[in-house]
């Protein structure tokens, strides 16, 4: 995923990424691949729930020692754990555009890397 790829290269504090499509990883490197169906599974069920209530998140922010953002684009996730000085603006810009670029984008193969 050179995409990724890109964001870790060109964001200054970025610690950890991942990419899943429909609950699927994409490409990963983090170190809890056993713990991600679980992560994926929750993101998935709160942001489900406030698409029930009209209300359908793009960002979810969990704010802790490090940042956790979690961009949504149906059917795409894309998580980045990051430290408390990342700007969050141009990584917001960058990710929005990858994720639209990947929605235009012919269909991605499945597989996971580990870095």
């Amino acid at each position: 995923m050179a995409d990724i790829n890109f964001l870790r290269r060109n964001i200054r504090g970025i610690r950890s990424l991942f990419l899943a499509r429909d609950g699927e990883i994409l490409d990963m490197d983090v170190e809890v691949e056993p713990e991600m169906e679980s992560v994926l599974l929750c993101i998935s069920y709160i942001a489900r729930a406030f698409c029930d209530k009209g209300r359908c998140p793009r960002t979810i922010s969990i704010i802790g020692t490090r940042k956790f953002f979690i961009f949504l684009k149906d059917p795409y996730i894309l998580g980045v754990v990051a430290s408390p000085d990342i700007n969050v603006v141009v990584l917001s810009v960058i990710v929005r555009r990858i994720l639209d670029t990947m929605e235009v984008a012919p269909s991605v193969t499945g597989h996971i890397s580990r870095k």
